[in-house]
């Protein structure tokens, strides 16, 4: 067998294992549930519809506010913690939206702290309800606002300053050269952001269904576990994915107009002093604090007051959880190096058009993938029963909950990658089989060593984010096996602050070690 032709079996065999099971959800439009649909149609889907709406255009608004501030802020200006806030300004990207959502529900709800002391302040004070559109909104834009602050900041590194002077000396005020000069270069990157900060809003599960907010995510689970029509269920994850294709081609289209000039005047970071050093100072450190301080101050003290057996009770959790991210970033990594080794220089046009299905499932929820990977392991389960002499079981295993992963978590892994593998001299490679280096010898002393970096940034992020995944673990796992993150579910769903606590810090901190190692740094401007 050639190389060439092992090389596209390889790769349609990585497509169809990823592409599959997702494309296989629009099969089940073939049967629809009338008496379900019109029961939906009365109660439901316009309200999903209008609450989809108002939830992307007020996290999009919120974290783009924050995100564009923030990096304007510490990219421009030099002040006190500078150096370290340009850093750590994306560890609230650590936090698990549903996490900070329990949380800030534990400080703002009628039983909290907040509202307590208020109360005795002014008793004829009415109460606060937080569980509302605004409340998921003021969640999420803290949590996701590091996605427009990282590419927003990347976008203003490369803007020319002799550009901006050149609208300065002519009589351009400060606000008009942001909006009518700087905005619309760095608008590319801005887009890219805001369509990662609105694919994760709708792939939300945890944090709206905890404020009592209903999504297409909470839907789809109703119709599964309340209804038990796995076949709405598909329907409405096939609405979901088309949903988030279209931001997928918005997102390419955005890329498409960045402009890359290498040939450019960097900015001199401007010394603050006086009031504009405070001012600016304060506005940076306190939105620190309100996304990550706080709510991490808040989880060290409920996690004090939490009873000796909530302890105890985290360590089959701790371990499957731990067990589940080794297996899955392992097994995920190891698919993606292969992948990023197979199309290394390899001009391909069939390769070409099968690279993008394999990056289909990181722009989808857990819930749609969840659902499709038990359908497919569903009429697979049916198949291998008829072909071999035993019952084969699939669903509701350990290998289910594994291939979910493999949707959600092979393109964060293949980015990786492929970043570290365009760094690489092709001259070298090449220069070391001119000299006879056998292709294990080329790839334990040239390609290894260049393409380690990325592939440990691969292996974390992903068992990070396997570590975190709420809606396909909560779908799929097997019976007993419960995560960190579900329990982390399953008390803040009976307000069980104090026993979520643990499970929720240990979550954090295992966020924060990968962002903290892979963070930006502040750049030498000239």
């Amino acid at each position: 067998m050639s190389k060439k032709l092992t090389t596209r079996l390889i790769q349609t065999g990585l497509a169809i294992l990823i592409a599959g099971p997702l494309l296989y959800l629009l099969m089940y439009w073939w049967t629809i549930d009338v008496p379900l649909w019109e029961h939906l149609i009365a109660t439901q889907i316009f309200s999903l519809i209008r609450n989809s709406i108002i939830l992307l255009l007020g996290v999009g608004f919120g974290t783009s506010f924050l995100g564009v501030g923030l990096a304007w802020l510490t990219y421009r200006y030099r002040f006190t913690g500078s150096r370290f806030l340009t850093g750590a300004l994306i560890l609230p990207l650590a936090i698990p939206a549903y996490v900070q959502g329990f949380i800030y529900l534990g400080i703002l709800d009628v039983s909290g702290p907040l509202q307590t002391f208020m109360r005795q302040l002014y008793p004829d004070i009415g109460f606060l309800n937080a569980r509302n559109a605004f409340g998921v909104i003021w969640v999420m834009s803290w949590v996701l606002y590091p996605y427009i602050y990282l590419l927003t900041r990347q976008a203003f590194a490369k803007l020319d300053r002799s550009q901006i002077e050149v609208a300065r000396m002519a009589g351009y005020s400060r606000r008009r050269i942001f909006f009518t000069l700087i905005f619309p270069m760095i608008r590319p990157g801005w887009m890219a952001g805001l369509t990662l900060v609105w694919m994760e809003t709708l792939a939300d599960f945890g944090t709206v269904s905890l404020f009592g907010f209903s999504t297409f995510t909470t839907a789809i689970y109703k119709t599964w576990f309340d209804f038990y029509s796995l076949a709405t269920a598909a329907q409405l994850s096939s609405i979901l994915m088309l949903i988030a294709f279209l931001l997928l081609w918005w997102e390419k289209r955005s890329e498409s107009h960045i402009r890359h000039d290498s040939h450019v005047t960097l900015w001199a970071p401007q010394i603050l002093r006086g009031k504009q050093r405070f001012w600016v100072s304060l506005a940076c450190w306190a939105a620190l604090a309100t996304a990550l301080a706080v709510p991490v101050l808040q989880l060290i003290y409920w996690s004090f007051q939490a009873p000796t057996q909530t302890w105890q009770s985290l360590m089959a959790p701790l371990r499957n959880s731990l067990l589940l991210a080794v297996m899955a970033a392992a097994g995920i990594t190891l698919l993606a190096y292969i992948q990023s080794l197979i199309n290394y220089r390899r001009m391909d046009p069939v390769l070409d058009r099968l690279v993008p299905l394999t990056k289909l499932g990181y722009a989808l929820p857990g819930t749609v993938v969840a659902v499709a990977i038990l359908l497919w392991f569903s009429q697979l389960e049916q198949f291998l029963s008829h072909i071999l002499p035993f019952e084969v079981y699939l669903t509701g295993t350990v290998l289910g909950l594994l291939g979910a992963y493999l949707i959600r978590f092979f393109s964060l892994a293949s980015q990786s990658l492929v970043d570290s593998f365009a760094r690489m001299e092709v001259s070298v490679n090449d220069a070391a089989r001119t000299l006879g280096a056998s292709p294990w010898l080329r790839f334990k002393q040239i390609i290894w060593p260049l393409t380690r970096p990325g592939a440990l940034a691969a292996l974390l992020l992903v068992c990070t984010e396997v570590i975190k995944e709420l809606p396909a673990t909560l779908l799929l796992r097997p019976f007993g096996w419960d995560t960190l993150a579900l329990k982390v579910y399953q008390w803040t769903n009976e307000a069980m602050w104090v026993e979520a606590a643990m499970p929720a810090l240990l979550l954090i901190i295992t966020g924060t070690l990968p962002l903290w190692l892979f963070r930006p740094r502040e750049e030498k401007n000239a």
